[in-house]
């Protein structure tokens, strides 16, 4: 019998293939159809010595995608495995879970104390892998305000892993010559940050505010390189 070490070995191995067709194949046709802006504070390009956790606003399903095609190749390479949380609701047709189990997505709870329901994704940081967190937890458009879910300051007080925040904004689709809709998204990738500087800098009941404020700030860096969003 596999020991739990070697499950998760095999577990990685599996991922990280299917993450690879993933993002070489599907990501590809992803950039073509998004056509994105993407401004990037910093280039990441070193492998990271502990987990990683990128956080970003929430617009639309096609979010955890968009990030994936906007990150530097060997950046994304590098870290593989990566992991997405969804809600359970999320997973109610066949089709859907395996699509979600082929590319690495795991379902959560979001009911109950944090350490029920983000009790998947701690297992998923002790194995090292990465994450894609969304503490707004639903979608919000640019000009609606949310105070975001306190589980990102729970997750940081238990884990010690990187933050990278990025912002994500969306036009609304055109018509391309051809007569074909396109999509069009902008983004900003920011700079990764230890989760111990927000420990230390921000109090207990306004972390999850702060960290989402990194989120939100880097909006200003779209604003100056290419104009506000005229949908």
């Amino acid at each position: 019998m596999k020991t739990r070490q070697g499950r998760v070995q095999t577990e990685s191995v599996l991922l990280s293939k299917n993450q690879h067709f993933f993002y070489h194949i599907f990501l590809k046709w992803v950039r073509h159809l998004f056509n994105a802006d993407v401004l990037h504070v910093k280039f990441h390009e070193e492998k990271l010595d502990r987990p990683l956790v990128i956080i970003a606003n929430h617009m639309s399903a096609w979010d955890p995608f968009l990030i994936f095609s906007i990150l530097r190749k060997n950046f994304v390479l590098k870290h593989i495995t990566w992991r997405l949380p969804s809600g359970v609701s999320q997973f109610q047709f066949w089709h859907q879970r395996k699509f979600f189990k082929f590319i690495g997505v795991y379902s959560i709870k979001n009911k109950g104390d944090f350490s029920r329901s983000l009790k998947e994704t701690f297992n998923i940081l002790d194995k090292g892998q990465n994450i894609i967190f969304f503490p707004e937890a639903r979608k919000v458009m640019l000009n609606e305000k949310v105070e975001p879910k306190k589980g990102i300051s729970h997750l940081i007080e238990h884990k010690s892993v990187y933050i990278l925040p990025i912002f994500l904004e969306y036009k609304r689709r055109h018509k391309s010559k051809k007569g074909v809709k396109i999509g069009k998204a902008r983004a900003v990738v920011g700079d990764l940050i230890k989760s111990e500087y927000f420990l230390q800098k921000y109090d207990k009941k306004e972390r999850h505010k702060a960290i989402m404020g990194y989120v939100y700030d880097l909006e200003q860096h779209l604003v100056r390189r290419f104009g506000g969003n005229k949908n």
